[in-house]
């Protein structure tokens, strides 16, 4: 045909890195460990500035809220200045006595294995 031109596309490669695509960064990914240290130190002043004197205004009693609020915010100006204390875990057998493990398979146990068993047993027969 006169006049046509015909323009030849050139091809993409398949697959591989195309740009634009792919998923996008996070703000988390973008911030650096200066920014994220800024940004707590920020926050950390907003308390300060703000919410600390809120504190002391309701443990002074210029705010009116109920007791067990006073004692939340009482508790939380504690872990604010003195850290928060960690929590404690214990455990033991019966009458404070340390759990013994060298006896797993004693009568209890025998007895719940056996309803166990038999309750399964009625399971399959259905």
């Amino acid at each position: 045909m006169e006049g046509i031109e015909i323009i030849e596309k050139e091809k993409t490669p398949k697959g591989g890195k195309r740009e634009g695509s792919g998923r996008k960064p996070s703000i988390d990914l973008l911030a650096t460990k200066e920014v994220k240290t800024r940004i707590a130190e920020l926050w950390v002043d907003l308390c300060d500035q703000y919410a600390i004197p809120y504190y002391v205004g309701v443990m002074q009693g210029t705010e009116e809220v109920s007791p067990d609020i006073k004692f939340k915010v009482g508790n939380d100006i504690l872990n604010r200045a003195l850290g928060k204390p960690k929590e404690r875990h214990e455990h033991s057998g019966p009458d404070g006595e340390a759990i013994k493990t060298e006896n797993l398979n004693g009568p209890e146990v025998d007895k719940i294995r056996s309803q166990y068993e038999a309750e399964l047993k009625k399971l399959i027969i259905k």
